[in-house]
């Protein structure tokens, strides 16, 4: 989260968003709150709302990197992985 609000938070190109497949929205977003993450949580039950509706997943819960224009540049099902590659490609 650290680097999410160092980084990523300042930038205008990219962001961090996590896909979540829980049945229970209101868990999966009472979760997110509860664990203080910077990053919009966005439900499957939603997605076809965003930008994203492209982006699908199966897993909880799922880290999506993407520009500003919602084209996917990093997955993964945590988000050590992703802010890995947020440093490769801002290098």
């Amino acid at each position: 989260m650290e680097k999410y609000n160092d980084k990523i938070s300042k930038l205008g190109n990219l962001e961090l968003v996590q896909i979540s497949v829980d049945r229970d929205g209101a868990k999966a977003t009472a979760w997110a709150k509860k664990e203080s993450f910077p990053w919009p949580t966005i439900l499957m039950a939603d997605i076809e709302k965003t930008m994203v509706k492209d982006i699908k997943t199966n897993a909880v819960p799922t880290y999506v990197l993407i520009d500003k224009d919602g084209k996917e540049i990093a997955r993964a099902h945590d988000s050590a992985t992703v802010m890995t590659k947020f440093e490769e490609i801002t290098k």
